[in-house]
């Protein structure tokens, strides 16, 4: 049993050293205000902390725990090598299965493009924004929201929202207008300075036909950095 020992030791050891990872990235990803001096880092956080926790804290996790019930059940009377057999199976089954439902999801996040433009569907030099375009960009990589009738492209300012990009996400290629109206039915109305802002992120009107350089120039704007908690709530 000593190599069991062994083994779940050097399991926990390598979940202490990578908790405080998870929890950094996790923080700069979803709440960057409370980290601004790790500002550089903001484009790669949620990548960081999605590729950590499914390639090496969730195995980490699971073999860690499997050795440590293999070693309790070592120490009853029905502690025997079919016992371990089953237990083992079961815990292995539960990891494949695991990684059956994630492995697509989060492939899918770590290898899409980061360029709106290559999420767009460009015809004559252009893209239409239409309900089925704008659809398209539904995730972390390429976030467009309507509001108002209005198209705008929020890809870049998901990591630096005071209420965390989880509170837009759940609106890209989506009608966002009763969220931002509300903060998410809240009943408390953006300030000023925050609709000011999402102009900077404007894209078109529904059923306009805009440029790829008008989507690109939005990459270049320059993102505001704050601790206040008046962004694009949910």
């Amino acid at each position: 049993m000593k190599y069991l020992y062994k083994l779940s030791k050097l399991g926990a050891w390598v979940l202490v050293a990578i908790t405080p990872l998870m929890l950094f990235s996790g923080i700069l990803a979803f709440k960057p205000a409370a980290l601004p001096w790790l500002k550089a880092w903001l484009p790669k956080a949620m990548s960081f902390h999605v590729g950590l926790f499914a390639w090496v804290f969730i195995p980490a996790f699971f073999f860690h725990s499997l050795i440590g019930i293999l070693h309790g059940v070592g120490k009853v009377q029905w502690g025997n090598r079919t016992a371990k057999i089953i237990i083992g199976g079961l815990w292995i089954a539960i990891l494949a299965w695991a990684f059956i439902l994630l492995m697509p999801s989060i492939s899918s996040f770590l290898s899409a493009p980061t360029n709106p433009i290559n999420n767009a569907t460009s015809t004559s030099g252009g893209v239409n924004l239409t309900s089925v375009e704008i659809g398209r960009h539904n995730s972390f990589q390429s976030c467009w929201l309507i509001i108002s009738a209005n198209v705008y492209d929020v890809t870049r300012y998901l990591n630096v929202h005071p209420g965390s990009a989880a509170t837009i996400l759940p609106y890209c290629g989506k009608d966002g207008t009763s969220a931002f109206a509300t903060k998410g039915g809240i009943g408390q109305a953006h300030s000023l300075s925050a609709q000011q802002l999402l102009q900077s992120f404007y894209l078109g009107k529904i059923g306009e036909k805009i440029t790829n350089q008008q989507i690109q120039s939005i990459n270049n704007i320059s993102i505001p950095f704050t601790r206040e908690n008046d962004g694009f709530d949910d």
